[in-house]
């Protein structure tokens, strides 16, 4: 028995000796998934400067209060205004000869950059032209439709979600035609689509763009939309900015649970109320949260950003085989990490009561709910029924969005690869990887046309500046604009192509 023991424990020494020695190969010659293009510089021909005027038409287009409130509500005035604001200060664009520029369901804006190759399949290019309401306007540092600039910053509702996607997809567009002429053509087709209402689900904007590019049998590769950032110094393992693609996006499901109990006066309160069953239904909710997740997307997300961690991070990053179980573990401890790797449920209004000396006979909480593409409306259906698990409980879908398909995000991802292949010619010092979005975006109405959204906002942001978006004082840098606009025209270069993968960074081959 000892000798039988003793060759148990060499084989496991022998065993724990391989895995550590694997581990630490692992880390130490990791595999590196970054690409290496040549920097673009200052002194190259496709390089766009931020002239005053650029400045000046991206400062009045803030100025429009394009103001979406809710389904089919929104600023129609200001749109309109915008509208003409954007043909006046895009010229080349709009009088280019293979461009044709529609106005779709009287606000959206459809522009159609014809290719040469009619066999080609087109590219979409996405942002938006409305904003969200304005809370606590006292606590501004400028007025939110001022445009102001201090220290480099231009403040002003829209600078960052999203009309600087509609100038910067614009302005890169606009360079291209003033650097080739008004006949100049992308090898494939473009598509830019602004929807005037995403801020409230697209219903009236990305829908009807959706519905008549079907119409035309439209065959689109990719869609390039809003989304995550290149966040710098909120990943605390990498000691870099890091540009996060969203390849992926959490579905979306709004409930109404409310408990039934017993109606009656408040001097005879009964045993259970309607108001004590929900209160105690919400604590087993959130005792009991749906299942964390650590599958295709977490272990690509990590991969891809092993080789620039700092040791021992590096070491955990690089044998996700091993450690998958400690990262999911680790990412559940904080509310902005959570949500990548589980469904959340948030609690956000509660209804009960009439008057008060009468016992409520019903009590109401509205759940937001933000599905990991693991899940599905229907597992997390059962799974707030199997925790509720009480027949006086009534469950109400008021909308419900599925998890979006993932795009592919490979070394074979053409359309991810271009992304990432421009993301480093136009900032070199960021790592860039795919990721969740966990808020939403109004591409599920492109859904039939690719699974291959891409949701990116080619903005660098710290940690402080993440709450801006929606928030107080949104605001962007001078810098920043000019880079997005860079970061535009070199996708639109480097997608322009079918061996893109083989095109230096300049444009002579165009």
């Amino acid at each position: 028995m000892r000798r039988w023991l003793s060759k148990l424990a060499k084989a496991s020494g022998l065993v724990l000796l391989v895995v550590v020695v694997a581990v630490l190969l692992r880390a130490l010659a990791p595999t590196d998934f970054q690409m290496h293009p040549s920097k673009c510089q200052r002194s190259e021909k496709d390089f766009v400067p931020l002239r005053d005027d650029m400045l000046e038409n991206f400062r009045t287009a803030i100025r429009f209060p394009t103001i979406s409130t809710g389904h089919h509500t929104y600023n129609r005035t200001a749109l309109k205004e915008l509208h003409a604001h954007i043909r006046k200060s895009f010229p080349l664009v709009s009088n280019a000869l293979h461009m044709t520029v529609e106005t779709v369901n009287e606000l959206s804006l459809l522009y159609t950059w014809k290719g040469r190759d009619p066999a080609a399949s087109g590219l979409m290019f996405c942002s938006h032209l409305d904003v969200v309401p304005i809370t606590n306007e006292p606590k501004w540092t400028h007025p939110p439709f001022s445009a102001n600039i201090e220290d480099g910053y231009l403040y002003g509702r829209g600078t960052l979600d999203d009309k600087v996607g509609v100038f910067g997809i614009l302005e890169a567009a606009e360079s291209l035609l003033h650097a080739h002429g008004l006949d100049f053509q992308p090898d494939r087709t473009f598509y830019f689509a602004f929807g005037h209402d995403e801020e409230v689900n697209g219903l009236d904007g990305a829908r009807h763009i959706a519905a008549l590019l079907t119409e035309r049998h439209a065959v689109i590769d990719a869609v390039y939309d809003e989304g995550l950032v290149i966040v710098d110094g909120v990943l605390s393992f990498i000691p870099k900015p890091v540009a996060l693609i969203g390849v992926g996006e959490k579905g979306n499901l709004k409930l109404e649970l409310t408990a039934h109990g017993q109606e009656g006066h408040g001097s005879m309160p009964p045993k259970e109320s309607a108001i004590a069953l929900l209160a105690a239904a919400i604590t087993r909710l959130e005792s009991n949260p749906p299942p964390a997740h650590f599958g295709t997307l977490e272990h690509g997300f990590f991969a891809a950003l092993a080789s620039e961690a700092h040791f021992p991070m590096r070491i955990l990053l690089c044998n996700t085989w091993l450690f998958s179980p400690l990262l999911k573990y680790a990412m559940q401890l904080q509310p902005s990490t959570t949500g990548a790797v589980r469904t959340t449920i948030a609690l956000t209004n509660i209804k009960a009561g009439v008057k008060d000396n009468i016992i409520s006979p019903e009590a109401t909480v509205l759940l937001d709910i933000r599905i990991h593409p693991a899940d599905s409306v229907a597992s997390i259906l059962q799974h707030i029924r199997s925790v509720v698990a009480d027949d006086r409980f009534e469950l109400k879908v008021l909308s419900a969005v599925e998890p979006a398909p993932l795009a592919n995000h490979g070394e074979d991802a053409v359309g991810f690869q271009a992304l990432h292949r421009s993301v480093r010619q136009v900032w070199p010092e960021v790592a860039v990887s795919g990721g969740l979005m966990i808020a939403g975006t109004d591409t599920a109405h492109y859904w039939n046309f690719t699974h291959n959204i891409y949701r990116f906002l080619p903005a660098v942001l710290k940690r402080e500046d993440l709450r801006r978006i929606h928030g107080i004082d949104e605001r962007i840098s001078l810098q920043n604009y000019e880079k997005i606009i860079n970061f535009y025209r070199h996708l639109m270069q480097n997608v322009m192509r079918p061996d893109w993968r083989a095109a230096q960074h300049t444009e002579d081959d165009l």
